[in-house]
């Protein structure tokens, strides 16, 4: 196969869809390979991402913030076999406090124009194969975690 593309799959498989801060994630990584490979490590991450657009000199931009970055890694420098292979994993949530709301109207405009960055965050999952030489295997699994 040219440079990993097509050589195997991850799957992200949770033991519970919802979440909220201070909880544990548990789940597995389930890792199916086309044919043996030499890796770096096997890792899942959990983050979240802002995104946020402004327009500046007439432009539209976005940007793209990771915030609240945790990573485990599930096994390390190896040959992992070809077939199917499972790694179990556990991630503790972060504490994190929503913004109380404020009250009335000012409240209201003030919540319009300064927004809580953590309600609009979305979470994620991701597992990742790292191949040297090559585009590393992963899965992106969108979370719902509640502050």
């Amino acid at each position: 196969m040219v440079l990993g593309i097509n050589e195997g799959s991850l799957d992200i498989i949770l033991d519970s869809t919802q979440f909220k801060p201070g909880e544990m994630i548990k789940g597995k990584v389930k890792l199916d390979l086309k044919s043996a490979k030499k890796a770096k490590c096997l890792r899942i991450e959990f983050y979240g991402e802002i995104e946020a657009k402004r327009r500046r000199h007439g432009k539209r931009e976005e940007t793209i913030e990771r915030v609240h970055e945790q990573s485990c890694d599930l096994d390390g420098e190896k040959e992992y076999p070809a077939g199917v292979s499972e790694y179990p994993f556990e991630i503790t949530l972060p504490l994190i406090e929503a913004r109380t709301p404020a009250e009335g109207m000012v409240g209201k405009v003030f919540d319009f124009l300064a927004p809580d960055p953590l309600t609009r965050t979305k979470w994620f999952l991701d597992a990742v194969l790292e191949l040297p030489l090559s585009f590393d295997i992963n899965k992106k699994m969108q979370v719902d975690f509640r502050v």
